[in-house]
């Protein structure tokens, strides 16, 4: 991974949350209109719920947008180039770390879809 740009690696990270939002999605598609609520799948009041509430799920890799927060260091040169690659070595590990939280949210947004289609 280290000959990836910082740009690369964004571009990653977004086909990542866009695929385990398609992926959650299609799953979502084939769970039935109303679930028996029980102690692990519960969505409204009564005995039955809809499966709209399971909606909310999609939005899990989208938290991975959020850069990580890191201590601003300040970059002590002063050359130009070396600025540079110090810059986009910062990019590249933050960059690293949101495509392992977009994997990991996509993960928990289709494993929840299939939690609820399963035990729905």
């Amino acid at each position: 991974m280290d000959r990836l740009t910082a740009k690369k690696l964004v571009m990653i990270r977004n086909i990542i949350i866009v695929l385990g939002i398609v992926v959650a999605f299609t799953i979502w598609l084939f769970i039935p209109a109303l679930i028996e609520n029980n102690r692990l799948v519960h969505v409204g009041n009564g005995r039955f719920g809809s499966k709209i509430g399971f909606l909310l799920f999609l939005g899990f890799p989208l938290f991975a947008l959020i850069p990580p927060s890191e201590d601003a260091e300040e970059i002590h040169t002063d050359n130009p180039t070396e600025r540079a690659q110090i810059a986009d070595e910062r990019a590249k590990h933050a960059a690293k770390k949101q495509i392992a939280y977009a994997t990991g949210e996509a993960l928990t947004a289709c494993l929840c879809m299939i939690l609820a289609l399963v035990l729905g």
